[in-house]
């Protein structure tokens, strides 16, 4: 059953590829995608693996009964996804091509995911590497499972790497998923230059293995829009005529995408609701950070008053002070003027003492003088006293 595909889904869907960041929409419908084909135990090819974005999603839908084949020539990004992909993936550090050996490859600065084969290296700060390249009829000739999905993001290289998988191509007819330009207008068919192709060549050779070619949105993609850019998402998808993953597209793919477009819709409504509740959040918190402030200015305020009414009472204190200071100094100058009072009584009573030394030396000299003449005195009473005692006793 073929679900009606209506244009104005077409230019939503191509809007939010373009508005994400790096088609991230589009790589959520790629995973989507073979999301829908792979199963338990299937073996999918991952070329261009990168970081593991799509790796990763591959290694949980085939299980460990399944395979994934990673290829990325980068070492530094081949040796990173070896260390974080389970048993099943196996990392392949080299690039895809239609030939086996080495080659050139320009790993661009700060933007390693559009690395390529031949690239626009003039325009792009760009390292020149030598890498090993392969086929992947090669790398497939010996495995015994039927590939299911082959995903390409080559930057240009899809093509030639869809001529080195003829053989597994006839095999196995799996669900191709491919880059085809970008963006950016004729960057499809500046890419095909660069790898010395047509659209004529690039038809052809899908035709040649009787596939059918629709953009990543479900559209046939005919030989008359390879120079259309007007709402044309730049991921293909390739499938064998009359099969089931041809009904899978024109039946359910619409549907899937749909989702996709919707779960995003829903994120980003999340992620609005998010910031709605971080500005309420914030809102509430500048709020209360408002009433802290205001309580602290109204904390700041109390603590004035208390340092004006603390000031008047310090410079009460220092009137008092100054009164005390002044009541001190008159005390002061009342103790000199006694101290004054007491020296001029201390040299008084200093020169009544000399004068009563005086007086005292001139009593002694008086007291001598009377001693001797008391003396000399006494003699002359005394004498004939003695005499008329001694006759008065003689007659007796």
């Amino acid at each position: 059953m073929r679900v009606p595909m209506l244009s104005s889904c077409f230019s939503r869907w191509f809007a939010a590829a373009v508005a994400s960041k790096v088609g991230d929409f589009l790589e959520d419908v790629i995973e989507r995608t073979y999301q829908h084909i792979l199963r338990e135990g299937h073996v999918a090819i991952d070329g261009g693996a990168s970081y593991g974005r799509h790796t990763v999603p591959m290694a949980d839908l085939v299980g460990a009964h399944g395979r994934v084949i990673a290829f990325e020539p980068l070492p530094g990004t081949a040796e990173y996804l070896s260390r974080i992909v389970p048993r099943q993936v196996s990392v392949r550090n080299k690039a895809v091509s239609n030939f086996v050996g080495k080659a050139d490859y320009f790993r661009v600065h700060g933007n390693e995911w559009i690395s390529g084969l031949r690239i626009d290296h003039s325009k792009l700060d760009a390292e020149r590497i030598m890498v090993p390249v392969t086929t992947l009829d090669k790398e497939t000739a010996r495995l015994r499972r039927r590939v299911r999905v082959i995903k390409l993001d080559l930057e240009g290289g899809e093509y030639h790497a869809l001529q080195g998988a003829r053989r597994l191509i006839e095999r196995d007819s799996p669900f191709i998923i491919l880059e085809c330009g970008g963006p950016a207008d004729r960057s499809r068919q500046e890419q095909a230059e660069r790898y010395g192709y047509c659209s004529d060549d690039f038809f052809a050779l899908f035709a040649s293995h009787d596939y059918t070619l629709f953009d990543i949105f479900g559209r046939h993609f005919t030989p008359n829009l390879w120079a259309s850019y007007d709402g044309r998402p730049w991921n293909l998808m390739a499938v064998k005529k009359d099969t089931y993953d041809e009904e899978y597209i024109l039946g359910q793919h619409y549907t899937a995408v749909e989702m996709v477009y919707g779960n995003r819709q829903i994120a980003s409504l999340d992620a609005g609701i998010a910031k709605l509740e971080q500005l309420y959040s914030t809102q509430q918190t500048v709020e209360q950070e408002r009433q802290r402030a205001a309580e602290l200015a109204q904390s700041l305020e109390q603590e004035r008053q208390h340092m004006a009414e603390l000031a008047q009472s310090l410079e009460q204190e220092r009137q008092h002070t100054a009164e005390l200071a002044q009541s001190l100094e008159q005390e002061r100058q009342c103790t000199a003027e006694l101290a004054q009072h007491f020296e001029r009584e201390r040299q008084q009573t200093a020169e009544l003492a000399q004068h009563c030394e005086r007086e005292r030396q001139q009593t002694a000299e008086f007291a001598q003088a009377c001693e001797e003449i008391r003396r000399s005195t006494s003699w002359r009473i005394t004498s004939p006293l003695r005499w008329l005692g001694r006759q008065l006793r003689a007659k007796d």
